[in-house]
């Protein structure tokens, strides 16, 4: 490090920083995975809020949104409760959005709403990302499909985010979709 500028020094921090991050993500993702796939993940749904969960996934991921000037924006009503399991849906939410980060370019946001209909809550995690390619989307919860890909600074993910989503949105009785 004696050999190298304060700015070499806060680039290799911050690439140090980037891959221990998606490492830890991915092995908490392979770790809650295959709790779930050995039935070792008890549900246990309770009164939730959902902002409160939000929030702390926000809060989890705000060091890599200041990295790209992402805004983050938790726009749930605090009155919305919701009755679900909060281990399960809180790595749903960390995943979207950590998913949103990736695929956001620097200076970009990233929004969370929640809308109450007829019983049940709609929420959106909308971003002005990059997108996907419509051709892509049929097969995004597929496990057997490699979906993939390379983020907006060249992050890499496993594809097994998605795949965990879906498994814990449907065990709480919920749906997940793209649009």
């Amino acid at each position: 490090h004696e050999n190298l500028s304060g700015e070499q020094i806060q680039k290799y921090n911050r690439l140090i920083y980037t891959l221990s991050k998606n490492v830890s993500e991915l092995l908490e993702n392979l770790l809650t995975w295959s709790r779930a796939q050995r039935d070792k993940l008890v549900y246990s749904p309770q009164n939730i809020s959902l902002r409160f969960i939000v929030e702390r996934c926000f809060n989890l991921h705000e060091n890599q949104a200041e990295q790209k000037q992402i805004v983050l924006e938790n726009n749930v009503p605090s009155e919305i409760v919701i009755y679900a399991d909060e281990e399960m849906i809180t790595t749903v939410v960390r995943n979207l959005v950590s998913n949103a980060i990736k695929f956001t370019k620097n200076g970009g946001s990233i929004s969370v709403s929640a809308k109450q209909t007829d019983g049940s809550v709609v929420t959106e995690i909308s971003d002005t990302g990059i997108g996907i390619q419509k051709e892509k989307i049929k097969n995004l919860f597929k496990p057997d499909v490699n979906h993939s890909s390379i983020g907006t600074d060249g992050e890499k993910g496993t594809g097994l985010g998605l795949i965990i989503c879906k498994d814990f949105v449907e065990k709480n009785e919920g749906e997940i979709w793209v649009d």
